[in-house]
């Protein structure tokens, strides 16, 4: 079962991009101004996002841990064949991409308890004891695919 819950610990509404502090700021548990110049001293530009690289950076410096990094998702897939109920258009069957990566209700599911910062393409929210934090509930839907994670505690 997905759950979701809306949390945003950023004040300042008129900061963007700030998906990366806010996650580090609810999975870490410190204060989102803390998080804020530390994402600052690991590269992040004024409302822009971060690397991977720089998230890094920012989670060593929270944790205090130089060995803390994102574990990144397999980017393999495989191609499958799909029996359609459209066989007017494809023949019954068709092929079709299917990702190795996990969904995030997968990976919910099988990391119940624990405090996650979980990315998937452009966005960064946190799980905490299987139930994902995020500003927004349409950011962060069971089906996204989630390409990088790192337990924090």
């Amino acid at each position: 079962m997905f759950k979701f819950q809306q949390a945003d610990p950023n004040n300042n509404w008129t900061d963007r991009n700030t998906c990366v502090p806010r996650a580090l700021a609810l999975a870490t548990k410190t204060n989102y101004d803390t998080v804020f110049l530390a994402c600052k001293d690991a590269g992040r530009p004024y409302q822009r996002g971060m690397y991977h690289e720089q998230i890094d950076r920012a989670l060593q410096t929270l944790t205090g841990d130089p060995c803390t990094k994102l574990v990144h998702a397999p980017v393999q897939g495989k191609y499958v064949e799909v029996t359609t109920p459209h066989t007017r258009y494809y023949g019954g069957t068709m092929t079709r991409w299917q990702s190795l990566a996990p969904t995030f209700a997968q990976f919910a599911a099988s990391n119940p308890v624990g405090r996650f910062i979980v990315l998937r393409n452009g966005h960064a929210v946190a799980l905490i004891n299987g139930t994902f934090l995020d500003s927004a509930a349409r950011t962060c839907g069971p089906r996204a695919r989630v390409t990088a994670w790192c337990r924090v505690a």
